[in-house]
């Protein structure tokens, strides 16, 4: 597993529990920079960082590296995932969430375009009454 994977694990992890990288940083006894710089992949996670981090976050080696904690696997090998359904949640209320903003985008145009059509007759309304003007 590559530095990059094992941040993101990292990051996902520390935002599920609720603590902000400084919080973190104070936990696991590094600088912040140095803490920053761990979950943006600058610096290399070493083994130490690894107990650190799993003992803070209350979460295995194995789900910092893997994403996910090899224990969680059931007798066939599927990954007992304990977020599915949070995930499904998300996934539906980002879902919604689109088909709103579809809906609301289609209202937009079909105003704009009865706008557009009001605008149309008002300039044909003003060139008809500046021909009447004109002697």
């Amino acid at each position: 597993m590559d530095d990059l994977t094992i941040k993101n694990n990292i990051a996902f992890e520390r935002e599920r529990v609720g603590l902000t990288q400084a919080e973190m940083a104070d936990k696991i006894g590094i600088g912040r920079n140095t803490y920053r710089n761990l979950e943006k992949g600058e610096t290399h996670i070493l083994n130490i960082h690894l107990d650190a981090l799993s003992g803070a976050l209350g979460v295995s080696k194995e789900k910092l590296v893997l994403g996910y904690d090899p224990a969680d696997l059931s007798g066939d090998g599927v990954l007992n995932d304990p977020y599915r359904e949070s995930y499904a949640k998300k996934i539906k209320e980002l879902e919604d969430q689109n088909n709103q903003l579809r809906s609301d985008n289609k209202n937009l145009r079909e105003m704009c375009q009865q706008l557009r059509s009001q605008l149309a007759d008002k300039d044909t309304i003003i060139a008809f009454l500046k021909q009447r003007q004109t002697p």
